[in-house]
């Protein structure tokens, strides 16, 4: 199932250092560079409207995340995502820290007349994305940046919203969800100690975008996740705690391979039984 356009999503990335710029928040910058690097990605960070233009008309791809929002947000985010639009270009949407305040709302208002390729969060941010867009009548139990809803509760918010964008939405945890409202896909793997580092939700979305540029949208949200669960996996073997986790981690998905990455297990739910 899926395993050679795995196998060429990674393959082809790697090929052509994929140059995917993010605006991504302050907390996991260097982090999410970091992983995109590991797997073949080449970043750019950026706050500045005029730079977001730019880049937009340069990438093969973009990574937004809403987290730590500042005032320069108001114009970076709305410009930026006009001209990926105008330039034809894909993007992926972390709606990080939903619900916070004025600027995040208008932010994410105006994203609904313009929607992302790929929408990524946790299940609660996932829920709460889909009420605010009137799609489900739901509610989260969103607190900070954390998920207090499983992935399977989520299931339904992320079928109104791939429906709704007409692309994936995956729910990351546990187990990930990827469905584009018609196919369902649950990747396995990953481990527990993934919850006691800061950003890994970011990296995984910085990481999507980069295999979004060469890949369609379905398998490159199964490909970022299989690698972040293959990955995972061989970290916790070696790890002692968090901080050795954390390097681990980036090295073992630096040394993945396109067949590790593709054979992560995974299973697949049709549109008949969703």
């Amino acid at each position: 199932m899926y395993h050679q356009e795995i196998q060429r999503a990674v393959e082809q990335t790697k090929a052509q250092r994929t140059f995917v710029p993010s605006i991504t928040n302050m907390v996991t910058m260097h982090a999410v560079a970091n992983t995109q690097i590991a797997v073949g990605g080449s970043p750019a960070m950026f706050f500045l409207a005029d730079e977001g233009v730019s880049l937009a008309n340069k990438c093969d791809a973009m990574y937004i995340n809403l987290g730590t929002l500042t005032p320069q947000y108001k114009d970076l985010v709305p410009q930026t995502i006009l001209q990926l639009e105008r330039e034809g270009k894909k993007w992926v949407l972390d709606p990080v820290g939903l619900g916070k305040g004025q600027l995040h709302n208008a932010l994410i208002a105006f994203i609904k007349e313009h929607p992302p390729t790929i929408i990524k969060g946790n299940a609660s941010e996932i829920i709460k994305l889909a009420q605010i867009w009137k799609l489900t009548e739901e509610s989260s139990q969103l607190t900070g940046v954390d998920s207090l809803d499983a992935v399977e509760q989520a299931l339904k918010a992320a079928i109104e919203l791939a429906i709704f964008i007409q692309n994936p939405v995956v729910v990351s945890g546990p187990t990930d969800l990827i469905t584009d409202g018609k196919t369902m896909v649950i990747s396995y793997g990953g481990s527990a100690w993934m919850e006691t580092i800061s950003g890994m939700g970011c990296m995984l979305g910085g990481v999507m975008a980069v295999y979004l540029a060469h890949s369609n949208p379905m398998i490159a949200a199964i490909t970022a996740v299989n690698a972040f669960n293959v990955a995972g996996q061989k970290a916790e073997q070696v790890a002692q705690g968090p901080g050795t986790f954390q390097a681990h981690f980036l090295d073992s998905l630096y040394h993945l391979t396109a067949d590790e990455i593709a054979s992560n297990p995974m299973k697949e739910v049709n549109d008949e039984k969703l």
